[in-house]
């Protein structure tokens, strides 16, 4: 899947999820919503991480298993999109720029 049908898919789901909420929930609450789901979701990613590493006891996981860490990292992207499109930050843009940013650390 490419980020463009990615990002219409969010466009989509938030759409759907807004008219799903309570409508006293503002923009603000949604935003800090989004960022608690993205900081839940990085840290199940790194719970699976260290399970693969062998640095997280067996019952904290349910499997060992690379397939489940694809999932996690799938969940952080589709969670930052959610964000960034939650606080009108042009996903695109960003991601130029920060690689940009990247590319002259590593000309120096």
């Amino acid at each position: 899947m490419r980020i463009e049908e990615i990002k219409k898919f969010i466009s989509e789901e938030h759409k759907f999820q807004v008219s799903k909420m309570d409508h006293s929930i503002n923009k603000d609450q949604r935003t800090l919503m989004r960022t608690v789901k993205l900081s839940e979701e990085v840290g199940e990613l790194s719970e699976k991480v260290l399970h693969l590493l062998g640095q997280q006891r067996d019952e904290k996981v349910e499997k060992k298993d690379l397939k489940n860490i694809e999932e996690e990292i799938a969940d952080v992207i589709i969670c930052a999109i959610y964000l960034a499109k939650n606080i009108n930050v042009d996903f695109d843009l960003a991601l130029e720029r920060k690689i940009k940013v990247l590319e002259s650390r590593r000309k120096r």
